[in-house]
């Protein structure tokens, strides 16, 4: 349990301490925007990995376990899940989060013209499939603060925005998408970084399926299923 708390610790530590502006701005003029992103990543998954190794070695005291009825509708928003953060952090995305810093076109915003935060959307729908199947004390603790977490990530989010651009620009912004929106034809909205998105999200979903949830944490999506 005390492994599980320090790594509970850590990993909101690491998603709340860069949000200080000047801790973020010292950060990424050591590192550059993109070592810092790049960096700030690869520290999550590794905390993410650890806050979860931790839970599963946890002692267990069962809530409402693993009921038969959830391994479907869990397998469900986990895969949706899964599909969306990808997809958000692969493509260009300036008014939310997203590790690709390339230009964004606002006339082919893709997913983005009906999902702003697709990133933390795809959390949010994880960590619900997650709840539904891992009825236990320390699991419901896990994800029910992940869950918590990406409900409230688009304001905090949307803040930042404001910030960094300005309430105007932003709204400029957001007004050429939904414009986009309407006027072009659906599949036209949609290009590269979309394709990569979607590859990237299905492949990263057949792997964890195809046995390397079960190799990280011990645990087989399919098992019920």
């Amino acid at each position: 349990m005390t492994s599980f708390i320090a790594a509970i610790i850590a990993f909101f530590a690491a998603h709340s301490i860069p949000a200080i502006k000047p801790v973020r701005s010292a950060l990424v003029g050591a590192m550059g925007l993109r070592g810092y992103l790049a960096t700030y990543s690869v520290l999550s998954l590794a905390l993410l990995a650890w806050v979860i190794w931790a839970a599963l070695n946890a002692p267990y005291v069962e809530l409402w376990g693993q009921p038969q009825w959830a391994w479907h509708p869990a397998l469900l928003l986990a895969s949706l899940g899964i599909l969306s953060a990808t997809f958000g952090l692969v493509r260009p995305n300036p008014l939310s989060i997203s590790l690709n810093s390339a230009t964004f076109d606002p006339t082919r915003p893709g997913l983005t013209a009906y999902l702003r935060h697709p990133v933390l959307t795809g959390f949010l729908l994880w960590g619900i499939g997650h709840l539904l199947i891992n009825g236990d004390v320390v699991l419901v603790a896990l994800f029910g603060a992940m869950t918590l977490f990406a409900a409230i990530g688009p304001a905090i989010v949307n803040r930042r925005i404001i910030r960094r651009m300005g309430t105007e620009k932003r709204d400029h912004l957001i007004g050429k998408i939904a414009n986009a929106r309407r006027t072009r034809p659906f599949l036209s909205l949609f290009g590269m970084w979309d394709i990569a998105g979607i590859v990237a999200g299905l492949a990263a979903i057949a792997a964890l399926l195809g046995g390397l949830h079960l190799l990280l944490f011990g645990a087989d999506p399919l098992a019920g299923a």
